[in-house]
C-alpha cells in the first residue's frame, strides 16, 4: 500500500533534541549586535544635555527610556542565557 509506506516515520525528519544549554552560536552571532546598540546608546546618554526631558507629557523622560531599556535589555539577555530574568 503507498499510503501506509508515506505515513511511515523517517529518521531524515527527526527532531533535534531540546536543550536548555544556551544557544552559543546564536549568542556569538548577536554579540556584535548587541556590542554595537549598547555602544549607540551610551553615546546617546552621553550626548544628552538634560536626562529630565519629555516631549509630551503622554511619554517617558529621557532618564526613564534609559532605564526601561536597561531592564528590557537584562531580560532579553536572560532569555537567551537560560538565566532566571527576575
Amino acid at each position: 500500500m503507498f499510503f501506509i509506506g508515506c505515513a511511515q516515520p523517517s529518521d531524515e525528519y527527526a527532531e533535534e533534541p531540546v536543550s536548555d544549554e544556551p544557544s552559543y552560536s546564536f549568542v556569538e552571532g548577536h554579540a556584535p549586535v548587541w556590542e554595537q546598540a549598547t555602544q549607540q546608546i551610551m553615546e546617546l546618554a552621553d550626548a544628552m544635555p538634560d536626562y529630565s526631558f519629555k516631549p509630551h507629557d503622554s511619554v517617558r523622560t529621557f532618564a526613564e527610556q534609559l532605564v526601561h531599556i536597561g531592564g528590557a535589555s537584562k531580560v532579553i539577555a536572560n532569555m537567551f542565557l537560560k538565566d532566571n530574568p527576575a
